[in-house]
């Protein structure tokens, strides 16, 4: 249990004595958020190149080139061992790492891998600026730290020094160290880091009263995980009596209520690190793979499942798909040259949709359930679910 007055403090005394502009990132693993702080002036959302607050988390290396964000993605099929995306996967972990080799198998990933002697930590071979290269995730990074403080300083038109992130609520030492390597290596100053769903309470308790204590779930679908949050709100007060100045009765008194903010609690925490958008992307992309591998014309042919170059093809059209089938109950897929000039079309349904994501589905509860528990609650205590992240807009997200 964390009291979040005492972070909350933290942060504006910070943002009070700093003498530069301050950016606190949302760093996810599939986008990033930028705020511009300063003491002083409104919060403002950052603004990329494209005039818009979310930008893609994506890094390429080619020929002698630094890629970013949709530059770098749209490389992803051509040379795939040089365009990072969901590099989060990697951070804080080594070559050894269980989750990495499923990671690896299961999103059909060709990185030339090892772990990097000086800390243990994960670094890619590549082929850079016609040389063979060795590039380490605290590097990756540490790029990415960069472009943002690019980004940054031509939005606000100011040198930015300080960066404040937040991170999953699941993060480990290992994890948050990673980060703070990587800021050393950018010159970008690192204050702070706290867990996403903290930043979400902190945020969401602005300008709010609870009377009595009230019981909110975060639940946060993003790309590459979920985590879900049970917080506990209660307004504070002080109760001040005032005597009055024109009687000599002692008892002639008044009080009053001095609002002494929000107390916010962490009762529970829960995640599952395989439950996100990526994996029903995942899921779309086989089906249409199944699908492709049934034409006439591919008969006898090798099967396209496995096929790293296809599969990163595949991956813009499914997350189109997929959102379509978020507001339409059937889709027409069309995708032109998939593979040997061949095209494909079929019509896709929601149902089928739900019918191969029902693994995905059926856990979506599971970290609800496991705060509740926690936190020897029930769902009639709980006075609202907040639902954050891209992931939640999955009608059969939203039904359970």
């Amino acid at each position: 249990m964390f009291n979040l007055n005492i972070l909350h403090f933290f942060i504006l005394l910070l943002i009070k004595h700093i003498n530069s502009f301050l950016i606190g990132i949302d760093l996810g693993s599939e986008f990033f958020k930028v705020t511009v702080i300063k003491p002083g002036k409104p919060f403002s959302m950052m603004e990329n190149l494209q005039s818009k607050t979310k930008t893609l988390n994506a890094i390429g290396l080619k020929d002698n080139e630094i890629l970013y964000s949709g530059d770098a993605r749209n490389k992803k099929p051509r040379i795939p061992k040089n365009i990072f995306n969901y590099f989060s996967e990697f951070l804080g972990k080594n070559i050894n790492d269980d989750s990495i080799q499923n990671y690896m198998k299961n999103f059909i990933i060709t990185y030339d891998i090892d772990n990097n002697k000086v800390n243990d930590s994960i670094h890619f071979n590549i082929k850079f600026n016609n040389k063979d290269e060795n590039i380490s995730i605290e590097e990756i990074y540490a790029m990415l730290f960069n472009h943002i403080k690019f980004l940054s300083e031509k939005y606000s038109k100011i040198e930015i020094v300080d960066m404040f992130v937040t991170v999953p609520n699941f993060f480990n030492y290992h994890q948050r160290k990673a980060i703070s390597q990587a800021a050393e290596i950018s010159k970008l100053r690192l204050i702070g880091i706290t867990n996403e769903n903290t930043a979400a309470a902190v945020q969401f308790q602005f300008k709010k009263t609870f009377e009595n204590e009230t019981f909110y779930i975060f639940y946060d679908m993003g790309s590459s995980f979920t985590q879900v949050s049970l917080i506990s709100f209660k307004t504070k007060y002080k109760i001040i009596e005032h005597k009055s100045k024109n009687s000599n009765n002692t008892n002639d008194t008044t009080t009053t209520k001095k609002d002494l903010g929000n107390e916010v609690k962490i009762l529970a925490q829960a995640y599952d690190e395989e439950l996100g958008g990526k994996y029903f992307d995942r899921n779309l992309i086989n089906f249409i793979m199944e699908k492709f591998d049934s034409l006439p014309q591919r008969k006898n042919k090798p099967s396209v499942k496995g096929n790293s170059k296809v599969f990163n093809k595949l991956i813009p059209d499914a997350i189109k798909y997929k959102e379509i089938l978020s507001a339409n109950k059937e889709a027409l897929v069309t995708i032109l040259g998939l593979e040997s000039n061949i095209d494909l079309q079929f019509k896709i349904t929601r149902d089928e949709f739900n019918e191969f994501n029902k693994d995905l589905i059926n856990k979506v509860y599971d970290p609800i359930e496991k705060v509740l528990k926690d936190s020897n609650l029930t769902l009639e205590n709980i006075t609202q679910i907040e639902l954050i992240g891209g992931g939640i807009r999955v009608p059969a997200i939203q039904d359970n």
